[in-house]
């Protein structure tokens, strides 16, 4: 890339991101007095989420801004009048337009934990940190995604309220909690709302997608079969299936005594691994990503007096030797591609949240108000959506990633570091790109032969 073209992408990412703007303006103009100063606030937020300011709270977003106080940007993000659910709404529907409504489009959810100093911050406790892997001081988020392929962008996101909170009602007004939010509520509970929020957006989406802590709870998934929706959930190894329709009124409270095994103990056999068939789910940044998959229905018996239901058990197997266990409710007649290939979708959504912690300042907020956490995720899934459809703009085979159309977007702004810098990094980047493309299509070919030779 040649230092006027990495000008001309510069000016036009730029152009495209001034548009962008006027099409949200109005997301933060309730009234015609706060209109003009609400649009500029919004602006610097979001241009500053999109530079390379390396931390993105209000005061590095001010300072970088220069003739921006960061106490304007705190008061934007706390309070001033406008609705972060407009914003997410807003989100919803952009990303529908560009990735919904398509036989590969999934909606996600997922968790993230942020650890936090203090007892001060909204829903702050000591609880699991799935970003740590571990019991931390920290406010956990449950956050709804919608991807298509490589493509996927943020589109909700609710705050976990602690038990220690929802007892506590002086503490949660302190911390700017609405009272209809101080309610006993679980991830569940949230996710939930979430699927609902997405429907009620007008989302349009082929499958649900959701992780092992998510899929433990039949009665989830049950709620979504319910709502006539195919879902994709991972789920621990030791879930008990019957491998034939189980007979009685009601789930037995000792399955494995009334013919349920574990799923472990059927993935544990040598035999159903010499069943597996090798198939590639995508392809990789270091080539074809190719598991092992064992496929079969399976009979789940939820709890509370409902029926047996039957569904699918998709059982995967990667070259590392890590297995993944997912239950689904896709229809009989799906194949065994298609059910691994939808199993392997979530990677998209994992990569988004990468990014957006990485480049897009998804932890770096110093919010302690309710609507602040808020705010400030909302914010973060406009920046997310303005980086997804400037990579979709760019190809499908793009080299873009978030991390160029942030440098590029800060060069332009800000012109810090000088061009020729930006060319030789973004070129020796770009060089990378290439030599691991042309090995992955090696890969590839290779790859299909094999799969060819074993059919």
């Amino acid at each position: 890339m040649k230092k006027n073209e990495i000008s001309l992408t510069a000016t036009g990412v730029a152009t495209r991101l001034n548009a962008f703007f006027g099409m949200i303006t109005h997301l933060f103009a309730p009234t015609k007095k706060r209109a003009e100063n609400n649009a500029v606030h919004a602006r610097t937020y979001l241009q500053g989420l999109l530079s390379e300011t390396p931390r993105k709270n209000s005061e590095a977003i001010a300072d970088a801004a220069n003739d921006t106080e960061a106490q304007d940007i705190q008061n934007f993000m706390t309070g001033s009048q406008w609705k972060y659910d407009d914003v997410f709404a807003h989100a919803a529907r952009q990303a529908n337009q560009r990735i919904g409504n398509h036989p590969d489009t999934m909606l996600a959810i997922d968790e993230s934990g942020f650890t936090k100093k203090g007892k001060s911050s909204a829903a702050v406790a000591r609880q699991y940190n799935g970003r740590m892997g571990k019991v931390d001081n920290c406010q956990v988020g449950v956050f709804s995604s919608l991807s298509n392929g490589a493509n996927a962008t943020l589109i909700g996101a609710s705050l976990l309220l602690p038990p220690d909170w929802a007892k506590n009602e002086k503490r949660c007004l302190k911390a700017g909690i609405p009272k209809d939010k101080i309610r006993k509520v679980t991830k569940i509970d949230l996710a939930r709302e979430l699927i609902e929020q997405a429907d009620t957006h007008g989302v349009q989406y082929a499958r649900i997608g959701v992780d092992s802590f998510y899929g433990r709870d039949v009665s989830f998934l049950c709620w979504i079969d319910d709502r006539g929706r195919e879902f994709y959930a991972d789920t621990p190894k030791n879930t008990y299936i019957w491998l034939s329709k189980p007979q009685g009124d009601k789930r037995p409270t000792s399955p494995g005594k009334h013919g349920a095994i574990k799923i472990s103990e059927l993935t544990s056999l040598k035999a159903s691994w010499e069943k597996s068939k090798r198939i590639k789910i995508r392809d990789g940044e270091n080539g074809p990503v190719i598991v092992d998959s064992l496929a079969c229905r399976v009979w789940i018996w939820p709890a509370g007096g409902q029926a047996p239901r039957e569904w699918w058990l998709l059982v995967s197997k990667d070259k590392g030797g890590e297995i993944k266990h997912t239950l689904s409710n896709a229809p009989p007649a799906t194949t065994q591609e298609q059910l691994a290939k939808h199993q392997g979708q979530r990677h998209f959504i994992e990569r988004n949240f990468q990014n957006s912690k990485s480049h897009l300042g998804m932890a770096d907020y110093q919010m302690r108000l309710w609507n602040g956490w808020h705010r400030h995720m909302a914010m973060v899934a406009l920046a997310g959506l303005f980086m997804m459809e400037e990579r979709m703009l760019s190809g499908k085979n793009t080299l873009l990633s978030t991390r160029d159309v942030v440098q590029l977007l800060d060069w332009y702004f800000r012109a810090r570091p000088s061009l020729e810098a930006i060319v030789e990094q973004v070129e020796k980047r770009h060089r990378r790109r290439r030599i691991a493309s042309k090995s992955k299509i090696a890969l590839s070919e290779k790859a299909e032969k094999i799969l060819r030779s074993n059919k």
